[in-house]
């Protein structure tokens, strides 16, 4: 077995001391994407490519895109959750002005 860097360490690719992975949001984007299919999905992607970025040892990227499924894992919980309070509250018997019907 070797001492060699390359082979030791996955923060150094080609020789070169690339830092740390960044957290790429995976979990939180497989999440967003069993709650709300529609749009969950594009968190996943950009995860993906996160990970992808950070391999290929490009690490501008692999954050950019961990940025990316972030945001769109919080905007697709946001939107899912407003979307259910709407949708609670319109089968609900509840009206505008609160209290319940006569």
């Amino acid at each position: 077995m070797t001492k060699d860097p390359v082979f030791v360490n996955r923060t150094v690719i080609n020789g070169h001391y690339i830092g740390r992975k960044p957290h790429n949001y995976l979990p939180l984007a497989i999440i967003a994407t069993i709650l709300n299919p529609l749009i969950g999905p594009i968190a996943i992607v950009f995860a993906i490519m996160s990970t992808r970025s950070y391999y290929d040892g490009d690490m501008k990227y692999a954050e950019k895109w961990a940025d990316h499924a972030f945001m769109v894992a919080m905007a697709t919980l946001g939107i899912t959750l407003i979307l259910g309070v709407a949708i609670g509250f319109t089968l609900s018997n509840l009206g505008l002005k609160g209290g319940h019907p006569p």
